[in-house]
């Protein structure tokens, strides 16, 4: 009889421990799901944050998924970055250049 208390305290314990990561996204309860997530894990949370500021979730979606989707695009925004960089130091070779040669036509005018 004792131990009755004890096990139901387990399963007390183990039901109100619900994964919040398994729930589905909604707008709508996803303040109050974020929280909970947050309490949680809050590196996760920190990931759906991310991946629900980057792009508009798909109905039906866990909030598991939405953690699983942030190493994916994560590569994508390293490699947008990486071609930005390229372009970005392509355009001042080409401005480094421009003003080289504008420098030698003004050293040649005077």
């Amino acid at each position: 009889m004792k131990k009755l208390p004890v096990y139901f305290i387990i399963i007390l314990f183990f039901s109100s421990c619900e994964n919040p990561l398994k729930k589905v996204y909604k707008p709508s309860s996803y303040e109050e799901d974020f929280r909970k997530i947050e309490i949680y894990d809050r590196f996760s949370a920190k990931k759906i944050e991310f991946v629900i500021e980057y792009e508009f979730p798909k109905y039906g979606t866990t909030y598991q998924e939405l953690s699983d989707r942030f190493h994916e695009i994560q590569k994508e925004v390293q490699t947008q970055d990486s071609i930005i960089r390229t372009q970005l130091n392509s355009l001042k070779t080409e401005l480094d250049s421009v003003t080289k040669n504008l420098n030698n036509i003004k050293v040649k005018s005077d």
